[in-house]
């Protein structure tokens, strides 16, 4: 019982610091993509229908559990993606 009671205090300490509103970014950077990763980077840069939430699901492996998901002009040969997420709560 002695681990129990250690456990539970540092379960609810991490439960109460966290934030529902705090985020964090993450930054992809992309060379030489799969078929796979590439078919979803086109969408992505579609001119008249842009879809880049199968790309960011696919990066972060999160579904759709994002605020935030842009992809910016290649530089230096890469495909440079950005999400930004919800910090996940217990």
């Amino acid at each position: 019982m002695s681990v129990g009671r250690r456990i539970f205090p540092l379960v609810w300490t991490f439960a109460a610091a966290c934030c529902p509103d705090s985020t964090y970014d993450q930054i992809f950077l992309i060379r030489n993509p799969d078929a796979t990763t590439q078919a979803l980077i086109d969408a992505c840069r579609d001119p008249v229908h842009p879809d880049c939430v199968p790309l960011c699901s696919r990066l972060t492996q999160a579904g759709t559990l994002f605020d935030h998901c842009e992809m910016h002009p290649d530089k230096e040969g890469y495909t440079l993606v950005h999400v930004k997420s919800k910090h996940p709560c217990l």
